[in-house]
């Protein structure tokens, strides 16, 4: 009759993140809430400095700041360096 379309789009669906980046951070279960924070270096040297020393001053027992390595996204088989950002309760 020619008064329909079939119209099919693509369905992606996203991994969770602690799943991608399992081999960076593993999820502690027995703590009550953690808030990880994981960006390019770049993007974390491109902070003010204040911002960045009162990160880093808090301490181990507050927020951890480390060096990563992550792959990338464009090529999984280079790395690129990243900083994790971990603070539990």
């Amino acid at each position: 009759m020619g008064i329909t379309d079939l119209r099919i789009r693509g369905m992606w669906h996203i991994a969770n993140p602690t799943k991608i980046f399992d081999y960076v951070y593993e999820y502690d279960e027995s703590k009550k809430f953690q808030l990880i924070c994981l960006m390019k270096k770049e993007k974390y040297d491109g902070l003010p400095l204040e911002d960045r020393e009162a990160l880093e001053s808090l301490g181990i027992d507050e927020v951890e700041v480390l060096d990563v390595r992550i792959k990338s996204p464009n090529n999984p088989v280079q790395l690129m360096e990243a900083k994790l950002l971990v603070f539990k309760v």
